[in-house]
């Protein structure tokens, strides 16, 4: 890929399905982080994978929030937490 805008990168998931020979039509969802590049539902891939996946599901990445949480609760957790044992 040239660029990491929407459009390039909607094109290329495309054509990785198309290769694969999975019809994107029959995705059920899609899960992002809240760049507008990838979760904006009239320019981003979400909005694009929605339309042509009618019965697609748009949600926030679940493991992106948890991951945001756990950086924010590290400096307040006694760091002997967060060392390998």
């Amino acid at each position: 890929m040239d660029k990491c805008d929407s459009e390039s990168v909607y094109n290329a998931v495309a054509d990785v399905q198309l290769r694969l020979n999975i019809d994107l039509a029959d995705c059920c969802a899609v899960t992002f982080d809240g760049a507008s590049a990838f979760s904006s539902e009239t320019i981003g891939i979400a909005g694009r994978i929605c339309a042509v996946a009618k019965r697609a599901v748009h949600t926030h990445c679940h493991m992106h929030c948890v991951n945001l949480s756990v950086c924010h609760s590290k400096g307040h957790v006694k760091s002997e937490v967060f060392r390998n044992r």
